[in-house]
């Protein structure tokens, strides 16, 4: 009953919104990234729906980027029938609530009910998932694929009987990465650490098996056909090397190599380690930043005083205050959650997201969405109370004496 009405309550907060911003005078969809652009070409097309690459490349700085291909595809199928943008906006609704879902389900498995709930509740009030519906977004596909994998992934890690858990945990990250290519970097660490760190190795090793096969399912025939495509090793997308091909030579049309961004991050690191380390530290606070403000200027524009005064208190409280309680409590959710193991993996997920982004020299508020319901659930742990694990009964050994003829 309580998730229920989180969920319907959520519901109504991004439907209420939604009406609110599309009945704005001079709205429009906002599309940086041009997937709108780029789902009309797919469903558009001489016979009707048809795949093509040119749906995914987006020209930066003069170089041709190919763009994960998931959310394109995802925006396509609305874009087929009337009334879009407006039934993918729908859509990023529903995609929303789910997500809900799978932040109580998660935080459940992790550590309790009440830990699921509460961080429910928090991911419902969210302000920044429920102002997102205006834009194109690879997030409002992203988060949900990428909560419905840890869900598979913690049950897998927690039940110990089917191994196919692994595989189908793999396959969902592996859809996730087809949304940014993130978990390309994950999965294969999450699958080494695993065996690492199990006390049963010859087991380990065939999960982690299954979990590498699942994400290679889904992405390794598009790397095949996108690299055939550009004539050169593209693992999903190119849009990570901007920053490195902004530095290279201006004539190039295509997207750095991905040896070329390697070799071009290692002479940055080279010519100055400091000033390296201290940029890189300084994007990682960006993605942490208390952006409550920034978030009111970009997606509310009252006319009324009042109105404009219990914008500014709520979004303060639904972006500020939740953000920096959450990253006050999540380290202490992850040594108090019942399910270490579980914890150690979102962890490790938030560092990976945090080192990743970094190095490729991107930063801001925005790129922290996909590790943010993990910062709920972990703070719904310490919410929860409840820390210690339940006292499982001792099996006692039943010795029955053979009967005297």
């Amino acid at each position: 009953m309580r998730l229920a009405l989180i969920l319907i309550a959520g519901l109504a907060l991004r439907v209420a919104y939604l009406i609110q911003v599309t009945s704005l005078p001079g709205f429009r969809w906002h599309d940086p990234d041009f997937y709108k652009l780029g789902a009309m070409r797919l469903a558009h097309g001489a016979r009707g729906w048809h795949w093509s690459f040119d749906a995914v490349s987006l020209s930066i700085g003069d170089r041709q980027h190919m763009l994960p291909p998931l959310y394109t595809v995802f925006l396509s199928i609305f874009a087929m029938f009337d009334n879009f943008p407006f039934t993918a906006q729908v859509g990023q609704i529903g995609l929303a609530v789910v997500a809900i879902a799978l932040v109580f389900e998660l935080g459940r498995v992790l550590h309790s009910t009440n830990a699921g709930i509460i961080a429910a509740a928090g991911y419902a009030i969210w302000a920044p998932n429920i102002l997102n519906v205006w834009s194109t977004s690879q997030e409002t596909l992203y988060v949900p694929l990428l909560l419905a994998g840890f869900v598979l992934f913690a049950r897998a890690l927690t039940a110990g009987t089917s191994v196919q858990r692994y595989f189908w945990a793999g396959v969902v990250f592996g859809f996730a990465a087809l949304t940014r290519s993130m978990p390309l970097f994950f999965v294969p660490l999450a699958a080494a650490s695993h065996v690492a760190i199990s006390t049963d190795r010859r087991n380990a090793v065939s999960q982690a098996a299954l979990l590498l096969a699942g994400l290679a399912l889904p992405t390794v025939p598009y790397i095949l056909a996108l690299s055939l495509h550009t004539g050169q090793f593209t693992p999903i997308d190119s849009h990570g090397s901007i920053h490195v091909a902004s530095k290279g030579d201006a004539a190039d049309e295509r997207a750095p190599l991905v040896s070329e961004t390697v070799a071009a991050l290692a002479r940055t690191i080279a010519v100055d380690p400091v000033a390296y380390l201290g940029e890189s530290a300084e994007l990682a606070r960006s993605l942490v930043h208390v952006n409550g403000g920034r978030v009111l200027q970009i997606y509310v524009a009252p006319e009324a005083k009042a109105a404009a005064w219990a914008w500014k208190i709520a979004l303060h409280a639904l972006v500020d205050v939740l953000l920096i309680l959450a990253l006050v409590l999540a380290p202490f959710g992850l040594a108090f959650s019942r399910e270490r193991r579980v914890a150690f993996f979102l962890g490790l997920w938030i560092l990976v997201n945090v080192a990743v982004t970094t190095a490729g020299g991107f930063g801001g508020a925005r790129l922290r969405a996909p590790f943010e319901p993990v910062l709920l659930i972990l703070a719904g742990v310490v919410l929860a109370g409840a820390w210690r694990p339940p006292r499982r009964p001792i099996p006692t050994r039943i010795r029955t004496r053979p009967r005297r003829p």
